[in-house]
């Protein structure tokens, strides 16, 4: 007989609760600015995130095991429907729904279910029956025996906490499953899952599992965690899926489509939300909000949203009238595209050394409308100037608040390869924020500085771009106030005369100059360039000694936002008799007579700008010390 096998509480082993959407329970969804406006429902915004992004993983997944060969077509479609009839009374016997019912009726206090007092559970007889089918396709499904960690259903279904994903990957599998179950009022979900038959796993290419995600609670005299399985019992009371004809056959009695591992289009899993708690408009608007990145740029990227009548609802971000400053931002970020006046600027980041390694941060690109938004009109918003970060996933990671006063700008930032683990290491459970505190020891060190270097670069950018969308200020020439301008000076200085000058600092004892300095194409024939520099240097006039041991320097700084940032590394030719004391420093002995030194840099890119900056001073005059 089919029926739900509870998982009793056993001190005896480790346990968790089955109110796994608890771990999303009363996290704040940030709307900042203009994102307030028409801002979609917290479940819908979990479930558009955390749905979405593991079956993305997936389909990453299943692009490593294929290799070169052609890679299906990646879609998600959320289906919603609205059973009556027979249709809903086969559901509800398919999946035993009156146990479930009958069991939730038994307990005094529904809310420590987790479960809503509005589910179908309270009234299975008297309404339609609604229902959400989700759809992957083009993905690696959830492979794997059924044993330990080594399956990915296991992980995706029952697990908590687990992380086992590819480098890169966009969430977890032990809290990607809080963004579906919380979809549900009812707390209950199925997953058919097909698959390529593996070494490991032979025989086996498709499985069917339910669960339940209850609260903890007692049944006549005995605790129970609150998680159920559907499937096939065995006799040692146990519960695994139903595996391949078994699987099809109950996938089918759910009015579940046939899936089958001999086509790569089938490859995937097919989830059943029972009594979804999403509206299909908010969920339809919560994937525009988190994942235009990837609808915009990515042809492989699909995702569906049908109504309760089979209407397509889209999405479409081009229809979001918020998100066309981060759209164009982003096209700026992502395109060779040179941005078009004043109201648009480009910024690739300077590659941040990290060890004996450089890392490539990133670009940001920003946009700001003088006569309209950058200059709001007085209403109910707070407005204020945001960034979208993204990364690998190509979901925004965060719409970063960078401030409230005017003029505001929207951005986009897009993490390079380079960091992009890093960056991934830092983020929360939501993975909707960079945390630039080191507070667990399984990230990598380097990970919050990448994260802080990242942050404080984007909003130093804002800052700048808003000073140049600023209407010039008044030259102070143009309008004179004589009178109060003596009054100040008599203020200031007691007798209206001029403050005098600061006194002139120390004589310089090493003159230095640069003789040459040419950029020139390197390795040639391809964009990137390099420096070619000579200096020379003596002694000055002001030095009153024939020798000197002086420490010689020369560095090329890499300009960002007219301030010096990363160096770029060089090979310096130093004159003989003079000997290396840092990366870009040596000591030697200088006189009257010039000595020439030659230098070269690392290739950089041509739209990076640098400066050279040369140094000379003198350790110990000859004499002294002879």
């Amino acid at each position: 007989m089919l029926r739900w096998s509870w998982e009793e509480i056993d001190v005896a082993r480790s346990g968790s609760s089955g109110d796994v959407s608890k771990l999303f329970r009363n996290e704040p969804q940030k709307n900042p600015g203009i994102l307030s406006a028409d801002a979609p429902e917290t479940n819908a915004t979990v479930m558009a995130r955390e749905v979405i992004q593991n079956s993305w993983d997936a389909a990453h997944d299943l692009r490593e095991m294929l290799g070169g060969t052609e890679l299906p077509a990646f879609k998600v479609q959320f289906s919603f429907r609205r059973l009556d009839g027979l249709s809903r009374e086969q559901l509800v016997d398919s999946l035993d729904l009156q146990a479930l019912a009958e069991r939730a009726q038994r307990q005094s206090d529904w809310s420590k279910l987790g479960v809503s007092q509005g589910s179908c559970l309270s009234d299975l007889d008297g309404r339609p029956l609604e229902i959400l089918v989700i759809e992957e396709q083009g993905t690696s499904g959830m492979y794997g025996p059924w044993r330990g960690d080594s399956s990915k259903m296991y992980l995706a279904l029952v697990s908590i906490g687990f992380t086992v994903k590819h480098v890169g990957a966009g969430g977890s599998y032990g809290y990607g499953k809080a963004g579906l179950i919380r979809g549900s009022r009812s707390r209950t979900v199925v997953a058919y899952s097909c698959f390529r038959e593996r070494e490991d796993d032979p025989g086996v290419t498709r499985r069917l599992l339910g669960m339940t995600y209850w609260g903890p609670h007692r049944e006549r005299e005995r605790s129970y965690s609150g998680f159920a399985r559907l499937g096939k019992e065995l006799d040692d009371g146990s519960v695994r899926p139903y595996e391949n004809d078994a699987a099809d056959e109950m996938a089918a009695s759910l009015g579940l489509a046939p899936r089958t591992a001999d086509d790569v289009a089938h490859l995937g899993t097919t989830f059943l939300v029972v009594d979804p708690s999403v509206d299909p408009g908010q969920l339809r608007r919560a994937i525009e909000r988190n994942w235009w990145p990837a609808l915009k740029t990515d042809a492989t990227f699909q995702v569906g949203v049908a109504g309760y009548g089979g209407e397509d609802l889209g999405p479409d971000p081009d229809t979001a009238r918020e998100l066309s400053a981060f759209l164009r931002a982003f096209q700026l970020a992502t395109d060779a595209e040179v941005p078009s006046g004043t109201e648009e600027k480009r910024q690739r980041f300077l590659p941040l050394s990290l060890g004996a390694d450089q890392k490539k941060l990133g670009t940001l690109a920003l946009v700001g409308d003088r006569d309209g938004w950058s200059y709001p009109a007085d209403d109910d918003i707070e407005h204020r100037s945001l960034v979208a970060l993204t990364r690998g996933p190509r979901m925004v990671v965060e719409y970063l608040d960078a401030g409230g006063a005017k003029p505001h700008v929207r951005g986009a930032f897009v993490a390079d390869d380079d960091v992009d683990d890093l960056l991934r290491q830092t983020e929360t459970r939501a993975h909707d924020a960079w945390q630039t505190q080191a507070g667990d020891d399984s990230i990598h060190p380097y990970a919050p500085q990448v994260a802080r270097t990242v942050l404080r670069r984007i909003k130093s950018n804002v800052a700048s771009f808003r000073n140049e969308l600023k209407p010039p200020k008044p030259n102070p020439r143009d309008v004179r106030l004589p009178d109060l301008e003596k009054l100040f000076r008599l203020v200031v200085t007691g007798d209206g005369t001029q403050n005098p000058p600061p006194p002139p600092g120390p004589p310089r004892l090493v003159a230095l100059s640069i003789r040459e300095q040419t950029v020139e194409p390197w390795p040639e024939g391809t964009s990137t360039i390099r420096l070619r520099a000579t200096i020379e240097y003596r002694l000055s006039q002001n030095s009153e000694m024939s020798q000197a041991l002086c420490r010689l320097g020369a560095r090329f700084v890499f300009l960002e936002d007219d301030r010096a940032g990363a160096d770029c590394d060089l090979a310096i030719d130093w004159p003989p008799g003079f000997s290396p004391v840092g990366p870009h420093e040596a000591e030697g002995e200088l006189s009257a007579e010039s000595v020439e030194v030659h230098l070269v840099s690392a290739p950089y890119a041509p739209d990076w700008t640098g400066r050279l900056v040369v140094e000379g001073d003198v350790v110990t005059e000859v004499a002294a010390y002879e």
